[in-house]
């Protein structure tokens, strides 16, 4: 089942992220060493609301949809992160953290802390920039995220920039909700990243 996209009114009141990382802390006698590991992946609480009745209505509706089969939510980002043309991937990669990108608006500047997500077969997977650059005149930049792939990407992957989208399943073992006695919702719940 495809993930669940919230209606168009539907924007963030706050959001809790965290980085689920799947890397090891090795230690020993003589020193500490970190081995990065492909997977880490985020989870995001987030509030919605309070709506109105015919807007709650909608909300749950989703939310329950996507207790299933997942929801899709664009992440508010901190500040406006401008725009960007229309990135894609140039050439495939298959892992590490380096993305060599085209597309881009000319000079537009890939700041450290940008979230983007790369969408492949119609799923986004949320990364964070580590290290940024400016694109050249031809629009073309090579950034490097904080975090390692989690799966491959074609040559020609969309790289969402100016909204980027976190997916994943909904959290806990049931879709709650309270509606007091002024009729307006307010809505939460958290999304975990598939692997």
């Amino acid at each position: 089942m495809a993930a669940i996209d919230l209606p168009s009114f539907a924007v963030p009141g706050s959001m809790s992220p965290s980085f689920m990382d799947t890397g090891v802390t090795q230690e020993g006698a003589q020193v500490d060493d970190y081995i990065p590991r492909k997977g880490g992946r985020y989870q995001v609480g987030f509030t919605f609301g309070p709506y109105t009745p015919e807007n709650a209505r909608l909300m749950i509706a989703r939310l329950v949809a996507g207790k299933q089969g997942g929801i899709r939510v664009k992440l508010p980002v901190l500040h406006d992160q401008g725009s960007p043309g229309t990135p894609l991937l140039n050439g495939a990669v298959t892992t590490g953290r380096t993305l060599v990108l085209d597309g881009l608006t000319a000079s537009y500047e890939i700041k450290e802390g940008f979230w983007l997500s790369l969408v492949k077969s119609g799923q986004h997977y949320l990364h964070s920039v580590g290290v940024g650059t400016t694109a050249d005149g031809s629009g073309n930049a090579t950034i490097e995220l904080n975090e390692l792939l989690r799966t491959d990407f074609a040559d020609n992957t969309v790289v969402n920039l100016a909204e980027p989208q976190v997916e994943g399943l909904v959290q806990g073992n049931e879709a709650s909700w309270t509606t007091p006695v002024n009729r307006l919702t307010g809505i939460q719940f958290t999304i975990k990243e598939r692997a």
